[in-house]
């Protein structure tokens, strides 16, 4: 599974800063860049960033090189249950459900219990992908952010 969207998970859902190591070649020598959560943009920039740097010949070329300190929330079912307790957290009336549904995939639901409203409601091939994409949705990201982060 796709680094970003668990860089995403734990940016967006758990509130950790993101941590990048960056190998960036210019002129044909190779520097490091590292970034510690100090970016000025989210996470999902960094990449828009450095394409710019590109673009304008400030780099020649780059490339993410490492991904540290990330759990990996969408394929380890422990670290989705850690996902999981952080939505909850965000809010007392809300709750949450796993279960078989469509095409009888795992589907993770958000959901307010006095109206019993989705906050969301995402269906994928293992639990914790399922998880992920519904604490994402829960807390507010969009369907185009996910699916730029998963490919």
């Amino acid at each position: 599974m796709s680094h970003k969207l668990n860089a995403m998970v734990a940016e967006r859902v758990m509130g950790v800063n993101p941590i990048i190591t960056l190998e960036v070649s210019n002129d044909g020598g190779k520097s490091s860049a590292f970034g510690n959560g100090d970016w000025s943009t989210r996470f999902v920039d960094v990449h828009a960033w450095l394409a710019e740097k590109q673009s304008r010949g400030l780099m020649k070329d780059y490339c993410v090189v490492d991904w540290k300190h990330y759990p990996r929330y969408s394929t380890d079912i422990a670290a989705a249950w850690e996902v999981v307790d952080s939505v909850l957290k965000l809010r007392d009336d809300v709750r949450f459900s796993i279960y078989f549904g469509c095409l009888c995939k795992p589907t993770a639901r958000f959901f307010v219990v006095a109206s019993g409203a989705d906050l969301a409601l995402c269906f994928a091939d293992t639990a914790p992908l399922a998880i992920c994409l519904a604490a994402l949705r829960a807390v507010g990201v969009t369907k185009a952010e996910i699916e730029e982060a998963m490919r």
